[in-house]
């Protein structure tokens, strides 16, 4: 079997969650998680390998749209300078980085080497 084992963080203001990110399903249940914490705490973050997303529950009165559908949901992903509804940023991750840089490299957001911090997947930290 040869299963990648690709982890995604998800960071938050009280914490953060280590979740499985290789099938769809677990992208699914990650951005489902991404976004409830979203809506609890104000604001959070996605991190898939090198990849970094930041969500965002929309203030009142805000008229924020999807660069996808144009629908104004209420959690906003966004990648570098747009702003995505969930269907829409699931499937611009579903596509293939190196596609993804090529055809329009403001949709990703890269992390840098100085800024990953190497942690073990056991250790992620959780403030309650």
């Amino acid at each position: 079997m040869n299963q990648r084992n690709r982890f995604a963080q998800i960071r938050f203001p009280q914490g953060a969650r280590l979740m499985p990110a290789d099938s769809p399903y677990d992208r699914q249940l990650l951005f489902e998680e991404a976004e409830l914490c979203a809506r609890r705490y104000g604001n959070a973050r996605i991190e898939i390998e090198r990849d970094m997303l930041h969500v965002q529950r929309a203030a009142a009165g805000a008229h924020l749209f999807c660069a996808g559908c144009a629908q104004q949901p209420a959690v906003t992903f966004a990648i570098g300078t747009r702003r995505w509804c969930q269907r829409c940023a699931q499937q611009v991750l579903h596509t293939s980085p190196m596609v993804a840089d090529a055809a329009a490299p403001e949709l990703a957001t890269r992390i840098g080497p100085s800024t990953v911090r190497r942690r073990r997947p056991w250790a992620v930290a959780t403030n309650a």
